[in-house]
Order: structure tokens, then C-alpha cells, then sequence
């Protein structure tokens, strides 16, 4: 259980990061459309990650 959570972690902010990181490349190009779809993509990861730890820690 304890590996599983590291791993969860470490894929959760590796997912972050390069979202972060993709976000920072748009603005700095302006590209306004994949600037938007980089911060909907970085809500939905963060919404999933919050689910994933409730699922793990419920049980």
C-alpha cells in the first residue's frame, strides 16, 4: 500500500510538472486556444488525483 502511494505521488507530479511546464511554453508563445486547454487538462489531472487519494485512502 505504502509503494502504491509513492508511485501514485510520483505519476501525479510528474503529470503536474510538465502541464506547469507546457503552460509556461504557451504563454510565452501566446498561443491563447493551447494555453486554455493546458490549464482544462491541469483542473482535470487535479481533479482525478484528489479522487484517486479519497478512493485510496477510504479503503
Amino acid at each position: 500500500m505504502q509503494l502504491q502511494n509513492i508511485l501514485l505521488f510520483a505519476i501525479i507530479l510528474f503529470a503536474v510538472t510538465r502541464r506547469i511546464w507546457l503552460i509556461r511554453k504557451a504563454w510565452i508563445a501566446r498561443d491563447y486556444s493551447k494555453l486554455k486547454a493546458e490549464w482544462l487538462f491541469l483542473g482535470i489531472i487535479s481533479v482525478v488525483s484528489m479522487l484517486m487519494i479519497w478512493l485510496t485512502q477510504r479503503n
